[in-house]
């Protein structure tokens, strides 16, 4: 195995899709206010500069676009936070002995070899995104609410193994991928060492 500084790449998957819409959702949020805040200030300036009403109409509905460019991802951010609610209440609260038993299950049935598992670390918690995080708050009021316990496991595949085995652990609901690493063993092969980091 390579050592972290040899380490040649490193993927970052948050699954299901709906996670990483929510994920990149801020920063589009924020750069759609940019771009309305830049917009109106052309309009602004458009209707005290000698310009003809044709340009003044023309800015003025590019602003009205980008409105309503907004309004929709607001729509869509509060309808992913809610999917993400539903996701959190159904990932926690199980038992997680008998999930990790079914997630080493289905490794093996794909071929995966396993190197290590276990509960991560205290540190590897940065891996949740904030979002979820907040999610996970917001459930802790109902009664006998658990919040989902983080494993890390590390084995060796290949490409193809690894993208179907993340994709039936999604489809099945048996646990939250949260994060994908990779370590290069050898760049003649297909195979690689990846840690996964899921939620249960």
């Amino acid at each position: 195995m390579n050592t972290t500084a040899n380490r040649s790449s490193f993927l970052t998957l948050l699954l299901p899709a709906v996670v990483v819409l929510v994920s990149y959702s801020w920063t589009w949020n924020a750069s759609q206010h940019r771009a309305l805040q830049a917009q109106q200030t052309r309009v602004e300036k458009a209707k005290t500069s000698a310009v003809t009403n044709g340009q003044i109409a023309e800015q003025q509905s590019k602003l009205t676009a980008l409105r309503r460019e907004i309004e929709q991802s607001q729509r869509s951010l509060t309808d992913l936070k809610s999917q993400l609610e539903q996701q959190v209440a159904q990932w926690a609260g199980r038992d997680s002995t008998d999930t990790v038993e079914k997630l080493m299950e289905l490794l093996r049935s794909r071929g995966l070899h396993t190197d290590e598992a276990g509960l991560a670390a205290e540190a590897d918690g940065k891996v949740v995104p904030a979002i979820l995080k907040e999610a996970v708050d917001r459930q802790k009021s109902r009664a006998g609410f658990r919040p989902p316990v983080m494993y890390r496991i590390r084995f060796a595949a290949k490409y193809a193994q690894v993208a179907e085995t993340v994709k039936t652990l999604s489809d099945q609901k048996l646990a939250l991928p949260l994060r994908l690493d990779m370590d290069e063993i050898d760049p003649q092969t297909d195979w690689r060492i990846w840690t996964l980091f899921v939620w249960l």
